[in-house]
């Protein structure tokens, strides 16, 4: 079974409906740290969701199949979709992202730009804190 089938799979077999959107682009790679296509060619697949004003449309089960494939084909997220990822897989997708925290820290040193979903992403938790306090990567 292709990747691409396996959403439609799994679509066919949940009570998933609505107008789901489709985009997909081809973009070289490049060197930019935080880029999902840091040094490799790729292909930008995009779902968008049209819900009709005052409609709730039930993407989660949609949105959690498509990551799932996205994951296993090597994916990464664009920073401007909605996703479920932490700080600690995006330390392993993408290759500059110590470099890029060290980057941010010097730049804000006391946190004026992080925020609830700065701090998931870009933050390590700490495994030796009982607490859940987080730490910046760059003092790894």
């Amino acid at each position: 079974m292709t990747r691409s089938f396996s959403l439609s799979v799994c679509l066919s077999s949940t009570s998933t409906s609505g107008p789901f959107l489709f985009e997909v682009r081809f973009v070289r790679g490049d060197d930019i740290y935080l880029s999902p296509c840091y040094k490799r060619d790729s292909c930008l697949i995009n779902i968008v969701m049209y819900r009709p004003y005052g409609k709730y449309v039930n993407h989660r089960a949609y949105w959690s199949a498509f990551e799932r494939i996205m994951s296993e084909a090597g994916g990464r997220p664009h920073w401007a979709k909605a996703h479920k990822l932490t700080a600690e897989t995006f330390q392993q997708l993408y290759p500059k992202f110590s470099d890029f925290c060290k980057v941010r820290q010097t730049l804000d040193p006391k946190g004026v730009f992080m925020n609830d979903y700065m701090n998931r992403v870009l933050l390590i938790a700490s495994s030796e804190s009982h607490n859940h306090k987080y730490v910046n990567t760059a003092q790894f």
